[in-house]
């Protein structure tokens, strides 16, 4: 008897195969198609994310990646080799950081003019958070900096107006000028020469 119209048939090697086997392979392609679309689709939303991304950078988002990438290196650095001696020719590394982020003030105020962090630390209460932990950043920094530097004959209100000038480009080169005046001082000792005792910043 002939089976109805609406009943899918197979036959394989002259037999007949059931409904179910008809089924299962559109069933598999279909599956197949919707995951290969997902696919697409989230890979077209990641580029789509990127690209957003790429447009929407500039220069100041570049740099705060960068110096957070050159701190994070710093931290490691530090973590790995810090030690309480003297490194020789420490002194190059603040005295070269105090020139660089000069050079990038000055570029600043050329390009901005010279009040802009009062514009920028007076808007919100995260303008204010920033400038409260910079002070607090310099004023940490002082607090340890100062005994040292007086004990190696450094004329401190100097400094301390060169730091209320500049903020950390003045805290950079007084850390460079204390080192080397240590080193100074230490290579001179050791080598019977009390003369470094005199010298002034």
């Amino acid at each position: 008897m002939p089976q109805p119209a609406c009943v899918p048939q197979r036959f394989t090697n002259g037999g007949r195969v059931g409904i179910h086997a008809a089924i299962e392979p559109r069933s598999r392609r279909v599956a197949i198609t919707s995951q290969v679309i997902a696919t697409l689709t989230f890979r077209a939303e990641t580029a789509q994310t990127i690209h957003s991304l790429y447009v929407t950078m500039n220069a100041p988002s570049l740099l705060f990646g960068l110096a957070a990438l050159c701190f994070v290196a710093y931290l490691a650095y530090a973590l790995k080799h810090a030690t309480a001696q003297p490194i020789a020719g420490r002194w190059v590394f603040p005295a070269a950081l105090s020139a660089a982020f000069l050079m990038f003030s000055a570029y600043t105020v050329a390009s901005e003019g010279p009040l802009g962090f009062l514009v920028e630390h007076t808007r919100t209460l995260w303008s204010s958070q920033i400038w409260f932990d910079l002070l607090l950043g310099v004023s940490v920094a002082l607090w340890w900096m100062v005994p040292p530097a007086r004990s190696v004959g450094m004329r401190i209100p100097l400094w301390m107006v060169l730091v209320v000038a500049t903020g950390n480009i003045g805290l950079l080169a007084m850390l460079a000028r204390l080192w080397w005046l240590q080193d100074r001082i230490a290579h001179e000792n050791a080598n019977g020469n009390s003369t470094g005792a005199n010298l002034r910043s």
